[in-house]
């Protein structure tokens, strides 16, 4: 029983305490790192990741800023990228990362409201044309997009097999 005051969440106790050593999907776990994993892989599955989705069905990744560019949604700004700010934050440059950040992060948002209205994701290729993807149920889940059957990529010099962005889910799976 837990003592008046006491944190609820003690790194000896694991996530619910003495009372009840599981987290909150009912996995055993014995300290919080184990826990942790459990609770990664549980959200890393049930979200929805709409590239992930993208790249499940068509079978290469498409680039955010391609898909607001063929929506007419304002894309990042100039100079900017994902690859550029690890280099800004080592230099201290904190607050020009964070609004890269939410900038991102409210194209994701108006992409996904856009693309759901519509049924339908679309975006630009590489010569400049606009390519559609029917979205008749909607945005998936990774778990759902990962169900998918694997898309015809022969085509393709070098085809993204879709393990090398769902090894890591399953590195820790004997510790769960």
């Amino acid at each position: 029983m837990r003592k008046r005051g006491q944190n609820h969440f003690s790194h000896r106790e694991g996530f619910a305490g003495p009372e009840n050593r599981s987290d909150p999907f009912g996995t055993p776990s014995s300290n919080i790192e184990e826990s942790a994993v459990v609770t990664r892989r549980y959200l890393a599955f049930d979200h929805v990741d709409m590239m992930f989705h993208v790249f499940c069905d068509r079978g290469y990744p498409v680039k955010l800023d391609k898909a607001a560019q063929a929506l007419g949604i304002p894309g990042k700004p100039e100079g900017m990228s994902g690859l550029l700010a690890p280099q800004l934050w080592a230099q201290g440059r904190y607050q020009e990362v964070l609004d890269y950040v939410a900038q991102d992060v409210r194209i994701a948002l108006q992409i996904a409201r856009v693309c759901e209205q519509r049924r339908r994701f679309q975006w630009t290729t590489q010569r400049g044309k606009v390519s559609l993807m029917d979205l008749p149920r909607g945005w998936l889940t990774v778990r759902e997009a990962i169900g998918l059957p694997p898309p015809d990529t022969s085509w393709m010099d070098h085809a993204i097999p879709r393990h090398a962005f769902t090894n890591w889910l399953n590195k820790d799976k004997g510790r769960s």
